[in-house]
């Protein structure tokens, strides 16, 4: 009586409110040790070391377990519960970032084209502007070796059509009518 009385004063109030598994653990192990030191001093009756559960009549109370199993299991469901709660909100988070940095992306992609397309069309019109500008002083340039060589042709016309004698200057007569009213 006075091991089983030492081994249950000798457990800790918080023993009582530990899981059961867990208080189990702990009164094996009290009673491994209470064997041991009983083993040690010659004594060798292990009925006053038998648990309170399988002998309630040697025990003053009956061992409180903590809380119920059912309590525990709910416990337990609940924090799946919440556990899966987080994990869908962490993900329904997730997924909008994810959204919203896919959208950003899209949206820069539309930028990055547009300001690709415009850069095209610029270099488009400054190419044609430069083409256009070629031509007109191709044109310009032609323009004046044909005058150049229109008045060549010219004056060589008229010198070879003149006699060599008449070395005067042509003159154009301009008639200007007078009108009378």
């Amino acid at each position: 009586p006075a091991a089983t009385s030492l081994s249950l004063s000798a457990i800790p109030m918080t023993a009582w409110s530990m899981p059961e598994s867990m208080a189990q653990l702990f009164i094996k192990t009290e009673q491994a040790a209470a064997a041991s030191s009983a083993d040690h001093s010659g004594a060798h009756s292990t009925t006053t070391l038998s648990s309170p559960s399988s002998s309630p009549s040697n025990s003053p109370r009956p061992l409180k377990r903590g809380r119920p199993q059912q309590e525990i299991e709910d416990d337990a469901a609940d924090a799946g519960s919440q556990r899966r709660k987080h994990r869908r909100l962490y993900a329904r988070e997730y997924r909008a970032q994810m959204r919203k940095k896919v959208d950003e992306v899209e949206t820069l992609r539309q930028t990055v084209d547009l300001l690709q397309r415009e850069r095209v069309q610029s270099e488009a019109r400054r190419l044609e502007t430069d083409l256009k500008l070629a031509q007109m002083e191709r044109a310009l340039s032609e323009s004046t070796q044909r005058e150049a060589a229109l008045s060549s042709l010219l004056t060589q016309f008229i010198l070879t059509s003149m006699p060599q004698q008449q070395a005067v200057p042509i003159t154009v007569p301009v008639t200007v009518s007078t009108s009378t009213s």
